[in-house]
C-alpha cells in the first residue's frame, strides 16, 4: 500500500476540491431527478392509505382471512419457547436471535405457532409463501435444484397437525400463477422479487388468496412433477393460508 500526501501539494488540493465540488453538484442533480421521477410515477390520490387504490382492492380480498393475534399469555409463552428453541438450533427463526432482541427475533416462531394452530383447526395441508430465504426455513440442495422446506418443519407440522407443508417464495408464486393460472404476470415484478430474495440470501451468508380451481390446478401440477412427495389425486390435499396481524 502506498501513502499519498495531498495536503502539502497545492495543485493536488485544488484539483481535489474542484472535483469534489463537481461530484456534489452531480449528486444533487441526480437526487432532484430521482425525486421528480418518483413524483411522476406515484399513483394519484395516495397521500393517505385509505385512498390507496391497491389497499382498497386488497381489503375485500383479505376480509375474514387475517388471523387474530395471540392472546397475551400465549404470546409470552411463545416468545419464551422461541428463545429456548433458538438455543438448541431448532427452526424456524433461530437465526434471528443472533442479531435481534428476543421479542423481535421471535417473529418467525410466532408465525409458525399460528400456522400450526390454523392447520390443526382446518385439518388441511399448508402452502406457505415467504420471502424469508434464510437457512432456518429452507434446505439448500445446491446446483439448480430448488431448495425445500427444512425437514424439521415438515416433521413438526405433521406431528402437531397431521398435515403436510409446502413452501414457495413470492417470485415462485408469481411464476406458477403465470404458468398454471394463465395470469398476466409482469416479468419485471418477478425479477424484482427474485433480486430481493437474492439480496436477502447474500446478507444472510454474510453475518395472497387462491380460488379452489386455481389451487386444484396447482396441486395437480405438483403431483405431476413430484409424485413421490404428494398424495394421490383421489385424496388431493387442500391448502390453508395463514396471515398474522402486525
Amino acid at each position: 500500500m502506498t501513502a499519498v500526501q495531498l495536503k502539502d501539494n497545492e495543485e493536488a488540493v485544488e484539483r481535489t476540491d474542484r472535483d469534489l465540488t463537481e461530484l456534489a453538484k452531480a449528486a444533487g442533480g441526480l437526487k432532484k431527478f430521482i425525486r421528480a421521477q418518483a413524483e411522476c410515477d406515484a399513483l394519484k390520490e395516495t397521500a393517505t392509505t385509505h385512498t390507496d387504490p391497491v389497499l382498497n382492492a386488497l381489503e375485500p380480498l383479505l376480509h375474514g382471512r387475517v388471523g387474530e393475534p395471540l392472546p397475551s399469555d400465549e404470546y409470552d409463552k411463545a416468545v419464551k419457547e422461541a428463545q429456548e428453541r433458538a438455543d438448541e438450533g431448532i427452526p424456524p427463526g433461530h437465526e434471528d436471535f443472533r442479531t435481534k432482541e428476543p421479542e423481535l427475533a421471535a417473529g418467525d416462531y410466532l408465525v409458525w405457532v399460528q400456522l400450526m394452530a390454523e392447520a390443526r383447526h382446518r385439518g388441511c395441508d399448508v402452502l406457505l409463501v415467504t420471502g424469508d430465504v434464510k437457512k432456518d426455513w429452507w434446505t439448500n440442495r445446491g446446483y439448480d435444484i430448488p431448495p425445500r422446506p427444512r425437514a424439521e418443519l415438515l416433521q413438526e407440522l405433521r406431528e402437531q397437525a397431521g398435515v403436510g407443508l409446502y413452501m414457495l417464495t413470492p417470485s415462485e408464486l408469481l411464476r406458477w400463477a403465470k404458468e398454471l393460472l394463465e395470469l398476466n404476470v409482469d416479468e419485471g415484478s418477478v425479477r424484482d422479487l427474485e433480486q430481493l430474495g437474492e439480496a436477502s440470501a447474500d446478507k444472510d451468508s454474510e453475518d395472497e388468496a387462491w380460488t379452489a380451481e386455481s389451487l386444484a390446478a396447482f396441486m395437480d401440477e405438483l403431483m405431476r412433477r413430484y409424485p413421490s412427495r404428494v398424495l394421490s389425486s383421489s385424496s388431493r390435499p387442500r391448502a390453508c393460508f395463514r396471515r398474522r396481524l402486525a
